[in-house]
C-alpha cells in the first residue's frame, strides 16, 4: 500500500452568505465588520456538498476567524458561518439571483465557488460595482477594460490527477487480492465528470490518465513477467471486442460524449444519466475518480454490481467527508482551497479598511503573503499561483506506504546526473506544458495519442534520473 505524494504550486479555494436565494426568509445582512464582510455564491449547489461548495465556504470563515492575527488589530475577527448565499439552480438566472442576494447582503467582497460563474462574471463584476470579487477555479475576461474587480484563480488540476492516476495504479497492485473480482487480468480505473471545462475539470481527467500511463511505462518489465498488472482505462471498453483499448487509443468526442460526462454536477445525475451503470456493472471498473462534486454520493451509494468499486476522491480530502466510507477510498486529489482563496481575499482592493467596534477605521490588508509590496492588490488580474497553494493527494483507510513524487521548484528545475550543459524540465513543468499545448477542445486534448506522448517525455526524464519518484518504503515497488 504505498500513496503518491506531490507538492505542487496551485490550489483553488471559495467563500460567501446564508440562506438560499429562493427561500422566502427575509435575509439578514452579511456578517462581520464593515470593510469585511465575505460572503459566498455557490455554483447552484449547497455549502455542505462534501466538495468544492464547502471548502470554499470553509475558505470564507478561515478568512474571518483570522482578521485578528494576520491585521494585528483587535476585535475584529468574527465568526463567518452563515456568510453565503445558495443559488437556486445552476442557470445563469438562478446564479444572477445570488448575486443579487449578495449585494443586498451589503458584502464587501464576494467569492465565487467554480467555472460554472464565468458565463455570469461580467454581470457580477457591474452589480458589484467597486467591490471586489473572488473567482474560484475560472479565468474572467479581462478584455477592454472588463472585470476589473474581480480576482481568478486556476489550479494546475493535471498535477493532482497524476498523482491520483500513479498512486492508484501502486495501490492496486500492492492489493491484488482486492481488485478485479471479475478476474481480467488487468486493474480498470475509470472516471467521469459532471462537465467539460479544459482547466477546472477536465485536467483532472488528464492527468489522471498520464498517471496511470507513466505507471505501466515505469512497470513494464514487471508487467509482462507477469508480477504486476497493466493498469487499463474502464471508459476504454469496447463490448464488441470484449477488450480494453490501450490508452494511446482514448478518443473522447466531445462535451456530450456519454462515457465521460454526466452532463451536470447535481446529486443523483451520474446514476440517472447511466455513466455509473455503464463504467461499474458494463465496463468493469476496480476504482472510479468522480470529477463531479456531489455526485461522489452517487458512486457511494450506487447498488447496481455486486461489485464496489474503490475510489479516488476529489477536490477536497472527502475521506473526511464520509467517514463512515474510509475503506472505500484510495486518496483524494486535493486543491488547497482555503489556503488559496483566504490569500487572494487579503489582496483584494475592496478589503483594505475595516471599522472596529468603536467606529474607529482601520487598514487592512496590509501585509504582503510575498513580503514584495504593502497593501498588494490583485483585482482586475489572474492571481499567480503560490508555493503554499500545494496540491497533495492524501490517503483513506486503505492507504499505509508511500510513493513520493517530487516536483522541484522551477528554479530548480535542473535534474541531477544528466549531461554537462544539457537542460531539463522537471516532472511538474513538464506536465503543465505539455497540459497547456493540447489545444482548447476536448476532442484536442483528451487524446490517448497526445497523451501518451507526455507519457514517453516522463518515462524518459525517470530514466535519465528517477529521484523525482521515490518509495518511501521499500518493500514492494521499487
Amino acid at each position: 500500500m504505498k500513496k503518491l505524494m506531490l507538492s505542487l504550486y496551485t490550489a483553488s479555494a471559495i467563500a460567501v452568505t446564508s440562506t438560499s436565494v429562493i427561500s422566502c426568509i427575509p435575509a439578514s445582512y452579511a456578517k462581520g465588520p464593515v470593510g469585511q464582510r465575505v460572503l459566498l455564491v455557490t455554483d447552484g449547489g449547497n455549502v455542505s456538498d462534501k466538495s468544492f461548495n464547502e471548502g470554499s465556504y470553509n475558505a470564507i470563515k478561515k478568512y474571518a476567524r483570522e482578521l485578528d492575527e494576520w491585521n494585528d488589530i483587535q476585535d475584529i475577527s468574527y465568526d463567518g458561518t452563515g456568510n453565503y448565499v445558495e443559488a437556486s439552480e445552476h442557470t445563469a438566472s438562478g446564479l444572477i439571483s445570488g448575486y443579487k442576494m449578495a449585494t443586498f447582503k451589503q458584502a464587501d467582497a464576494m467569492v465565487l465557488s467554480g467555472f460554472i460563474h464565468v458565463g455570469t462574471i461580467e454581470v457580477a463584476s457591474k452589480l458589484m460595482e467597486d467591490k471586489s470579487i473572488i473567482l474560484a477555479d475560472g479565468i474572467a475576461d479581462y478584455s477592454d477594460g472588463k472585470n476589473q474587480n474581480v480576482i481568478s484563480i486556476s489550479f494546475n488540476s493535471e498535477l493532482a490527477g497524476f498523482a491520483a492516476g500513479y498512486d492508484a495504479a501502486v495501490w492496486a497492485n500492492q492489493n491484488l487480492d482486492k481488485v478485479d473480482p471479475h478476474k481480467k487480468g488487468k486493474i480498470a480505473i475509470g472516471t467521469f465528470a459532471g462537465m467539460s471545462s479544459k482547466y477546472s475539470v477536465d485536467n483532472y481527467m488528464w492527468g489522471l490518465i498520464l498517471g496511470m500511463d507513466v505507471f505501466n511505462l515505469v512497470h513494464q518489465k514487471q508487467i509482462e513477467s507477469g508480477k504486476y498488472k497493466e493498469v487499463v482505462l474502464a471508459n476504454n471498453y469496447d463490448s464488441k471486442q470484449d477488450k480494453y483499448l490501450s490508452i494511446s487509443e482514448t478518443n473522447v468526442q466531445g462535451t456530450t460524449d456519454a462515457r465521460w460526462f454526466s452532463q451536470s454536477f447535481a446529486l443523483g445525475g451520474a446514476t440517472s444519466s447511466g455513466i455509473l451503470d455503464r463504467l461499474i456493472t458494463q465496463n468493469k471498473a476496480d476504482v472510479i475518480f468522480p470529477v463531479a462534486g456531489p455526485q461522489i454520493s452517487d458512486v457511494l451509494s450506487f447498488s447496481g454490481a455486486a461489485y464496489n468499486p474503490y475510489i479516488i476522491g476529489v477536490d477536497v480530502d472527502q475521506v473526511e467527508s464520509f467517514p463512515s466510507y474510509e475503506g472505500r477510498f484510495i486518496t483524494s486529489a486535493v486543491k488547497n482551497l482555503e489556503q488559496a482563496i483566504t490569500d487572494e481575499l487579503r489582496r483584494s482592493k475592496s478589503l483594505k479598511t475595516v471599522v472596529d467596534k468603536n467606529n474607529k477605521v482601520w487598514e487592512a490588508n496590509k501585509n504582503d503573503i510575498d513580503s514584495e509590496q504593502e497593501s498588494p492588490i490583485d483585482d482586475g488580474n489572474i492571481a499567480k499561483s503560490r508555493s503554499n497553494w500545494s496540491v497533495d493527494t492524501f490517503g483513506g483507510k486503505n492507504l499505509s506506504k508511500h510513493t513520493y513524487v517530487k516536483y522541484q521548484e522551477k528554479q530548480d528545475s535542473r535534474i541531477s546526473n544528466v549531461n554537462e550543459g544539457e537542460d531539463i524540465t522537471d516532472v511538474a513543468e513538464l506536465i503543465k506544458q505539455a497540459f497547456a499545448n493540447t489545444g482548447e477542445n476536448v476532442s484536442d486534448y483528451m487524446q490517448g495519442k497526445t497523451i501518451h506522448e507526455a507519457a514517453l517525455k516522463i518515462k524518459e526524464l525517470y530514466d535519465k534520473d528517477n529521484s523525482w519518484l521515490q518509495t518511501a518504503d521499500q518493500e514492494g515497488f521499487e
